[in-house]
């Protein structure tokens, strides 16, 4: 009797685990080829930025403040620089999309790990996933407003999604070294500082939360400056106060496109409207985390609102993470109160 009962839960394990391994089998292939095929879609609709283009970025003689986002165009320099005796990858092109379909990848690998500290179940957390490319798809293919083609802007999202999680689970050992790699990608990284700080102070002693706090500024301000005097002699503005085509205030610029209906229309569509319910259902979110991490959006469209083009709709990509598990738990919430009960699973 007791045989067959121990013989019957190493089946149920097994049943178990090969549904697992099959759920993570199809979710890693249909995210790679959704993967591939975004990639397509940003070469293929995405237009070089004409004072920092790809070939300009390898050279380092891009415009500031893009030449300071040199992590991709160094490590392509670099693996063209060994010079493997495979052709293709001696062509900079070629590693161009492989990092974006790379990245991309592990941008929804690593958002369904995200997801799963919110949706317990693997299916939900899975199938959740792949609303990115919905996101992206508005923030990055559609706009025809200034949707240029940076290497920087998948990688930065995928570097702030990995930040939220460590954040979540104070990885330090691991998140430092992140921070750094990731700064030389794209400064909104400091944005990472923000939600750390929103999201554990009065949880954390004060002490402990200054000190983080410190450290990452020190190191963010230490890179910044590292690679403003590397590139001292490129044109452009270290600091993208003024307009370099018109030498004009950003912030006089984005004003002025904020009275016209037709600026507001295209805000609105950021990460294809999701955004909307958040500011109506915001008491709904129950993870407090997610709820204060909410807080730096406000930062967020500040900075933008001074230093970037406000109807970009690319400079508002490292809230998608933030964004959109948000929209989740709140659709999620609404599913509830409709009649649909979640099992503890999820």
């Amino acid at each position: 009797m007791l045989l067959t009962e121990i013989m019957q839960a190493i089946k149920l394990i097994k049943s178990k685990a090969k549904a697992k391994l099959n759920i993570d089998f199809v979710f890693f292939i249909i995210a790679l080829i959704l993967s591939y095929y975004f990639m397509e879609l940003r070469f293929n609709f995405n237009p070089e930025y004409p004072r920092a283009t790809m070939s300009m970025l390898m050279n380092g003689t891009a415009a500031k403040p893009f030449q300071f986002r040199v992590l991709i165009p160094w490590m392509i320099n670099t693996i063209i620089n060994i010079r493997l005796p495979i052709p293709i990858l001696n062509n900079y092109l070629f590693l161009f999309k492989l990092v974006e379909v790379i990245s991309v990848f592990f941008l929804v690998v690593s958002f369904r790990y995200y997801l799963s500290f919110f949706f317990r179940d693997k299916r939900i957390n899975s199938l959740l996933s792949f609303t990115l490319f919905y996101v992206l798809f508005f923030n990055l293919i559609l706009p025809v407003l200034n949707g240029f083609l940076y290497p920087s802007d998948i990688p930065s999202i995928l570097f702030f999604t990995l930040g939220l999680i460590l954040l979540y689970k104070k990885k330090w050992i691991i998140y430092y070294p992140l921070f750094v790699i990731a700064t030389f990608n794209r400064e909104t990284t400091i944005f990472l500082t923000s939600i750390y700080f929103f999201a554990y102070v009065g949880k954390d002693k004060l002490k402990s939360i200054s000190f983080h706090c410190l450290c990452q500024v020190v190191i963010w301000f230490a890179i910044k400056y590292f690679l403003y005097q590397l590139f001292i002699d490129n044109p452009g503005l270290a600091i993208g106060l003024h307009n370099v085509d018109y030498n004009v205030p950003k912030f006089y610029i984005n004003l002025f496109l904020l009275r016209h209906f037709i600026t507001l229309r295209s805000l609105s569509r950021i990460m294809g409207y999701i955004w909307v319910p958040i500011p109506f259902y915001f008491w709904v979110i129950t993870d407090d985390f997610v709820k204060r991490s909410l807080l730096v959006c406000l930062l967020f469209f500040i900075v933008v609102f001074f230093f970037a083009n406000s109807l970009e709709l690319r400079d508002y990509n490292e809230l998608i993470p933030i964004i959109l598990v948000a929209f989740l738990l709140i659709m999620r919430e609404f599913i509830r109160k409709a009649g649909f009960k979640f099992s503890s699973r999820y």
